[in-house]
This record gives C-alpha cells, structure tokens and sequence, in this order.
C-alpha cells in the first residue's frame, strides 16, 4: 500500500511545474503571445505525442479488457458524475441559467489527465498511462455528449 507522502511525491511535480509556470508568467519571462504559442505546441505536438508513446506498443492494451473496459467505464462515471452533480445542484437551488449547468459540469468530472498519469505510472507502471488514456476517451466521449 501506497503511502501518502509516496502518493505526494508521485504528483509534486505536476504542482512544481505549474508553480515555476506562475512565477514565469509573474516575472514577464513569458507574455501572452508566447503562452499561446507554448499552448499550442503542448496540445498539438507535446501531449499527442504522449498518447502515441504510451499506446503504441503497450503490452497492457493487448489484452481486450484493457481496450474495451475504460472507456466504458470512464463514460459512465463520468456521466453519472455529471448527473449526480446536477442532482445536488437542483437541490442546492440552483436552476438552469443561474448556474445549474455549470455546477454539474464542473462538480460533476474527475481530474483524468495529468494527475492520473503519474500516479498510474508510479504504481503500476508506465504501461497503464495506455490504459489511463484509453479511459479519457470514455470520459472524453461523456464530456461532449452529456457534457
């Protein structure tokens, strides 16, 4: 069993990086054209690289439950997420148009992206990053349809 400080340890990095990214962003080391640049260079290049490293070739992925399973299952918390969130906005008073749909989208999704991914890695090897990211498809499909 994982300890809390190992499971710290394992997403400390995530949060290191976003500190370094304010205090960048703070000094003017990087301004607004540049951010966009860096944006789109870690969503069009950086990160579906990432996808092709950890799918291709993964021995985890050859197993159908590993392909089949995630996104199912990612789909359906996610959709239930969204719908439990709704359910609790309606109760809180919340309506359509004064927040209700808001309330549901964000309470209602996990974080599954970047810090899943090593914590994945961490316990169980940089092979569930493939199974982790077949998942996000599940959750991906959920967010732009129930979403």
């Amino acid at each position: 069993m994982m300890s809390y400080w190992q499971l710290l340890q394992l997403i400390l990095p995530v949060f290191a990086l976003i500190a370094i990214g304010v205090v960048v962003r703070r000094v003017h080391w990087i301004e607004g054209e540049a951010e966009t640049s860096l944006l789109r260079l870690v969503v069009n290049v950086c990160f579906p690289w990432l996808i092709f490293e950890s799918i291709t070739g993964n021995a985890a992925l050859q197993a159908a439950n590993n392909v089949l399973l995630p996104p199912v299952m990612g789909y359906v918390a996610t959709a239930g997420g969204f719908l439990l969130a709704r359910v609790v906005g309606k109760a809180a008073g919340l309506t359509v148009g004064t927040g209700l749909r808001t309330f549901a989208l964000t309470a209602g999704i996990a974080n599954y992206g970047y810090l899943p991914l090593p914590i994945m890695a961490g316990i169980w090897g940089p092979e569930s990053r493939g199974v982790l990211l077949v998942h996000n498809v599940g959750v991906e499909a959920a967010l732009w349809t129930v979403g």
